[in-house]
């Protein structure tokens, strides 16, 4: 990045919990998705992929291929799953 302050506003900050998909979907927690419906605004593609990865962890989630301790295999996958 040529910017410092573009680098340092998309850099994670130490101080703030990471957020991790798989354990907000097995929370009780609520996450809202706000963006602005300009044409041109960088944020829907953005929101987009966050909702794919989202689904896409709950699939992971929903054949067990995500539970800590887990060694059931994902049937896309011919390798166990990561835990």
């Amino acid at each position: 990045m040529t910017l410092p302050e573009i680098a340092q506003a998309v850099m994670p900050d130490p101080r703030i919990p990471e957020f991790v998909i798989s354990d907000f979907l097995q929370s009780r927690d609520t996450l809202y998705l706000v963006a602005s419906a300009e044409a041109g605004s960088p944020v829907p593609p953005l929101l987009c992929a966050l909702l794919a990865e989202l689904k896409h962890e709950a699939v992971l989630l929903g054949h067990g291929c995500r539970r800590a301790g887990s060694t059931r295999r994902c049937p896309w996958s011919s390798t166990r799953s990561p835990t």
